[in-house]
């Protein structure tokens, strides 16, 4: 006698449907278009209402055919949600993180889409920011360059959604760390962003912050004095050391920090 056979028609029926709503992330898995597998699983996302100040209170993340789908209800509300890597993405393995997405009723008034938690930028990476969002209802791929946003090792992912109307959905088909563009994919920061990271001038020795409460054992005496090719973070006192940081305004750079490692004498 099989399983099936020992089973009520009730129960059969919700077997079923219990195997056949685990297929879309199971088949979305297994074609590699979430990676880490984890990040096309619902359980994985967390909502985080602390977040921003115009939270839902009926924010969801479900599965559909395509991957997975975020939506939240009531005009002008939103919710941030949150996942974890078990293991940091090295940008140096995989520099890309690709991104195929579909915004439905989607209110572009937000400070991201997608952010990253990556080692040595202090508050994130805003990966896509709202004036790069497509929320025209359709398809959109884009392959965003992890060298050029700052990130050495990404260990947390989030992503926004926020209604113009009354509902609002982001639909996520693709989210994955990858060694190569994909054919047809934008890539971000696109060439002009890219240029003004590398025209950027760091030179100016007045613009660099000392940050003591960044570490242990702060020195009180340090400078950052310019020399013939660059900068000389200089600290005094044995075993002290200090952190300084670069603030960058908004429209210059994908990230907000630059953050010196702490030398010491």
């Amino acid at each position: 006698m099989n399983v099936a056979e020992c089973l009520s028609p009730a129960a059969l029926v919700l077997l079923l449907t219990v195997f056949l709503g685990l297929v879309p992330v199971a088949t979305a898995a297994a074609q590699g278009r979430f990676s880490p597998a984890s990040l096309g699983m619902p359980s994985s996302w967390q909502a985080m209402p602390d977040w921003l100040d115009y939270d839902t209170d009926q924010p969801s993340v479900s599965l559909s055919g395509e991957g997975l789908v975020f939506s939240v209800r009531g005009a002008g509300r939103g919710m941030k949600w949150l996942a974890n890597l078990d293991q940091p993405a090295d940008a140096e393995i995989t520099p890309w993180l690709v991104l195929r997405y579909r915004c439905r009723g989607y209110n572009t008034s937000v400070d991201y889409l997608l952010w990253l938690h990556a080692e040595g930028v202090r508050n994130g990476v805003y990966a896509l920011k709202a004036e790069n969002i497509d929320a025209d209802g359709e398809w959109h791929l884009v392959a965003l360059d992890l060298e050029a946003l700052g990130c050495v090792a990404v260990s947390r992912v989030a992503v926004q959604c926020r209604a113009a109307g009354d509902e609002a959905y982001l639909d996520v088909a693709e989210l994955r760390f990858a060694d190569a563009v994909p054919a047809g994919a934008e890539i971000l920061p696109g060439a002009r962003e890219a240029q003004k990271l590398r025209d950027y001038d760091l030179t100016d020795p007045s613009t660099w912050q000392a940050e003591p409460s960044w570490l242990g054992n702060p020195s009180a005496r340090y400078e950052v004095t310019r020399i013939p090719r660059g900068l000389r973070f200089t600290v005094r006192g044995p075993g002290l050391g200090m952190k300084f940081s670069h603030q960058v305004a908004g429209d210059r750079l994908p990230q907000g920090y630059f953050k010196a490692v702490s030398y010491t004498h």
